[in-house]
């Protein structure tokens, strides 16, 4: 696969293989030959089978394009029920209740490059898909010794790829998120068609936690594991899974079309009256990119339906495990969301103990903050939700989003950035 270099040798030319003087290029090779003749002929995957997280359980299913990256993976599991994809222009994300947002924020983009570079092993062919490559040297983990790459797609993360010393499969795969790192290893492999394909998946976040100025305090984690038990190549129908559908809101009502909710500040937060399954009103903070989280008190005093919990592992004293919570009602004046999961846990805001409500709120109405008169006004978005008429003297920024996190460009010190909204 790799272009031989010519090199003069006391006025004799002879070709010089070099993955013979290059140690990065000699367990590319190997790795290469150790995925098997498929590779470069298989065009398409279809992969199923299940997946857990602590006592959530559940199935998933992946369709993958090899020759141009597009993808998509739909994972149903009770609160951690949501799929990914990539459908040639734009990445994807769906919750567990079917709202759809565009992954078109500056970190999503990245990803979304390393998604595609992955999916097509870019990094095996004759320029490694542009990507710098370097060699790390040994690993070793758990008893077990590997060789490692740090790889930096053109536009994307850095990653580092581990690949068995044995065998020479790729093995693991470590993102630098900044924040966080995702580090998923791969297991169980075996031949569809020609291409070894790994059957065992474990994927793990790692999130290093930083005080207010931004010193390290130590590190939460959390994993989660699938065995594909089917695995197809080349079928058909497979780009239909691709597109990006329009979220489906079927679980809200508002009768009279809109709902005007007081609300008090504190420091900058919003807090806001929210009465949950007809009990409350309990005061929530309010994040436009944030998750809704119930304080444990909370969950217990409206009998919120225990629906599963994930461990975590950290250095930090007191972590507890992520427990999910489903309420059957959450209502906001006359504005009710019904059947909505919520995280357990603290809030990390000393101006609210009892929650908070996210993007989850404002991803199903047109949301106006009217600070004047500290009040939410909650509207019900038409069915042509794409055509918004903007009133004279207001002004519409297009939203990018990072998985929930709304963002606009801005500039700041006349420089162009990304604002988190």
């Amino acid at each position: 696969m790799f272009l031989a270099a010519l090199v003069l040798t006391f006025g004799v030319a002879r070709r010089v293989n070099p993955a013979a003087t290059d140690p990065a290029a000699a367990l590319i090779f190997r790795a290469r030959t150790a995925l098997g003749p498929g590779l470069g002929h298989v065009k398409s995957l279809h992969l199923a089978g299940t997946l857990s997280a602590g006592d959530i359980s559940g199935t998933i299913e992946s369709w993958i394009n090899l020759t141009d990256g597009r993808f998509a993976t739909r994972t149903e599991a009770g609160p951690l029920t949501q799929a990914e994809g990539y459908d040639g222009r734009t990445a994807w994300r769906s919750d567990a209740k079917g709202i759809v947002l565009p992954q078109t924020g500056p970190l999503a983009k990245m990803m979304a490059v390393n998604e595609i570079f992955n999916n097509t092993y870019a990094f095996f062919s004759r320029d490694y898909g542009g990507a710098s490559v370097s060699y790390l040297g040994t690993r070793t983990d758990a008893g077990k010794n590997y060789e490692a790459i740090a790889v930096k797609p053109k536009g994307g993360l850095a990653q580092e790829i581990w690949f068995d010393s044995g065998t020479a499969l790729p093995a693991r795969t470590i993102v630098d998120l900044g924040a966080a790192a995702i580090t998923t290893t791969l297991s169980g492999y075996r031949n569809i068609d020609g291409l070894m394909v790994a059957a065992d998946h474990g994927t793990s976040r790692r999130l290093t936690v930083r005080d207010f100025y931004g010193h390290e305090q130590g590190y939460v984690s959390s994993e989660l594991t699938s065995n594909e038990t089917k695995a197809e190549a080349d079928v058909g129908h497979i780009d239909q899974h691709f597109a990006m559908q329009p979220s489906a809101i079927n679980d809200v009502s508002l009768p009279g079309g809109e709902a005007r909710i007081p609300f008090t500040m504190q420091n900058f937060w919003i807090l806001v009256g929210v009465r949950l399954n007809g009990k409350g009103p309990f005061k929530l903070m309010l994040d436009s990119g944030g998750r809704n989280i119930l304080s444990p008190s909370v969950a217990w005093q409206i009998g919120a339906s225990a629906s599963g919990q994930v461990p975590q592992s950290s250095n930090i004293p007191l972590v507890k495990p992520v427990r999910y919570v489903r309420v059957e009602s959450v209502a906001l004046g006359r504005a009710t969301l019904t059947q909505q999961y919520f995280n357990v846990g603290g809030v990390g805001n000393v101006f609210t103990r009892d929650g908070m409500i996210g993007y989850e709120l404002l991803a199903r109405f047109i949301t106006t903050v009217d600070y004047a008169q500290r009040q939410l006004i909650l509207r019900l978005p038409n069915e042509h939700r794409n055509e918004v008429t903007v009133p004279a003297g207001e002004v519409s920024l297009p939203l990018a989003f990072d998985d929930t996190k709304p963002e606009v460009a801005c500039e700041i010190a006349e420089t162009d950035a990304s604002c988190i909204h």
